[in-house]
């Protein structure tokens, strides 16, 4: 166990994992619109540990740093992308403030309790490292995503007194069950 991840790390629950994942695997959302989730997400961290060290800046989300973290064309779009995110309940977002959904979307009860299992709570927060983060908004392959997402929802963890757990395993099967590759 650790307290620390080098680069810092930003929670996001099971719940908004097992969303996404979710999202996609119905075609609500794009590969790319999950990537544009990933981009908004370090945005968010980024912001959040600006504000840790004492920045009195108000932060300030703009879509050309969106397309830059996805690596996407440009701005048409971001924009096209972040709406079919606010479409599906999985955030919102202005120049002012992001929300990102911590409920789950109707219908993805069923996988969130195949990711939970064994009474794992679905809140349980997972400390994703930033460059994590910023991989998962430029990675080009969703099966390498898909994959990362697993590892995550079950190998990592954070306790209450503020601990990173990182042990534990996992079988293949599992991972291609949940995430919904071969």
């Amino acid at each position: 166990m650790t307290t620390s991840i080098i680069g810092g790390y930003y929670c996001l629950s099971v719940t908004q994992l097992c969303n996404l994942l979710f999202a996609m695997a119905k075609g609500i959302i794009t590969y790319r619109d999950l990537r544009t989730y990933f981009a908004i997400a370090t945005m968010q961290a980024s912001r959040e540990a600006a504000k840790r060290t004492g920045s009195k800046v108000a932060p300030q989300f703009l879509l050309e740093e969106v397309y830059k973290l996805v690596g996407c064309v440009g701005e048409k779009v971001a924009k096209k992308s972040i709406r079919a995110l606010e479409k599906a309940g999985l955030l919102e977002f202005s120049l002012s403030k992001i929300t990102l959904n911590k409920e789950p979307i109707p219908g993805s009860e069923e996988l969130l309790e195949e990711a939970t299992g064994r009474g794992r709570s679905p809140r349980r927060l997972i400390p994703v490292p930033r460059r994590v983060l910023r991989y998962l908004a430029r990675c080009s392959k969703p099966s390498v995503a898909k994959t990362i997402f697993a590892y995550l929802i079950r190998g990592l963890s954070r306790r209450r007194d503020g601990t990173i757990n990182n042990k534990g395993s996992v079988k293949s099967s599992w991972i291609a069950r949940v995430a919904g590759i071969s």
